[in-house]
C-alpha cells in the first residue's frame, strides 16, 4: 500500500524533507566529480621520458638501462587529447643521472620536468689480482669486467693494449679499474742516465754521450748535457738510453 505524503504524521514528514536536503548535495557532489577532467597516468609519463633518453643514446639498447624517477602521487596533471611530447631542456650526454622534459601541446597544456637516470654496462679492463707501485703490466695482470660506465667518474679503459707494457704509479687491489691517471710508460730514461745523443746532419749520423736532465717513456721530450760542449739540448727518448736530437 503507498502512502500519500498527506497522510504521513506531521513529525515524520518534517524528517523527509531533511533527509532530502541531507541527500540532495551529495548528488550534487556526484555530478560534480563526474564532470572533472581525467588525469595523466604517471606511468605514461615516465615511459615517455624514458624512450627519449633511450633514443639519444650513444650506445647499444642491449648496454642501456633507463629509468625515470617516481612522480609526488599528489601531482595531477590533466590528461592529454595530444600525444605527450619529451625534449631535452639543456646540454646532457644522456648517461648517468639527468633531466627530460614532458609537455602537452593540447587545450590544457603543461609541462612537467622528469628526473632520468641513464646507466650503461660495458666491459671495462680491471685488475685481475692486487698489483704493487711500479708493476709493469702484462696480459696476465688484466681482466675485462662489466660496469656503469655513468660511474665511473675517473675515466676508464676499455682496450686491454691500452695497458699492456704501462707501469703503475700506486698500488691497485683484486678488480680495481683501470684509468689514465694510475698508469704510465715505462720510463727509457731517468734523470742522471748517461745516454747516447743522437743526431743526423747532412745523411751523417752523429752521436755524443750526454747526461739526462729529467725522466723520459718512449716518445717524451727531454732535456740533455752535451758532456763535451756542456750544452743544454732538448730531443726525444727513442729507446733505452737514446735520445734523438733536430740540428
Amino acid at each position: 500500500m503507498v502512502k500519500l505524503l498527506s497522510d504521513v504524521p506531521q513529525l515524520d514528514r518534517i524528517w523527509i524533507v531533511l533527509l532530502g536536503l541531507v541527500v540532495l548535495p551529495g548528488a550534487l557532489f556526484s555530478a560534480t566529480s563526474a564532470a572533472t577532467p581525467a588525469f595523466e597516468d604517471h606511468r605514461q609519463i615516465r615511459a615517455v621520458a624514458e624512450d627519449l633518453a633511450r633514443q639519444h643514446s650513444q650506445y647499444p639498447a642491449s648496454k642501456v638501462q633507463v629509468k625515470a624517477a617516481n612522480l609526488d602521487p599528489r601531482l595531477r596533471m590533466a590528461r592529454c587529447d595530444t600525444a605527450l611530447e619529451a625534449f631535452l631542456p639543456h646540454r646532457w650526454q644522456v648517461h648517468g643521472r639527468g633531466t627530460v622534459g614532458v609537455r602537452c601541446t593540447g587545450q590544457r597544456p603543461w609541462t612537467l620536468y622528469v628526473s632520468v637516470n641513464v646507466s650503461i654496462y660495458d666491459q671495462v679492463v680491471v685488475s685481475a689480482h692486487p698489483l704493487p707501485r711500479g708493476a709493469r703490466l702484462s696480459q696476465a695482470d688484466l681482466k675485462l669486467e662489466k660496469h656503469d660506465l655513468a660511474r665511473l667518474v675517473g675515466g676508464y679503459l676499455q682496450d686491454p693494449q691500452q695497458v699492456i707494457g704501462k707501469v703503475l704509479r700506486r698500488p691497485i687491489g683484486l678488480g680495481s679499474v683501470f684509468t689514465p691517471a694510475i698508469i704510465e710508460s715505462e720510463r727509457l730514461i731517468h734523470r742522471g742516465d748517461r745516454v747516447q745523443i743522437v743526431a743526423s746532419l747532412r745523411g751523417m749520423e752523429v752521436r755524443m754521450i750526454g747526461k739526462a736532465l729529467n725522466d723520459g717513456a718512449a716518445g717524451d721530450r727531454v732535456q740533455v748535457r752535451n758532456l763535451s760542449t756542456k750544452r743544454i739540448i732538448e730531443g726525444t727518448v727513442t729507446h733505452q738510453g737514446f735520445v734523438r736530437v733536430q740540428l
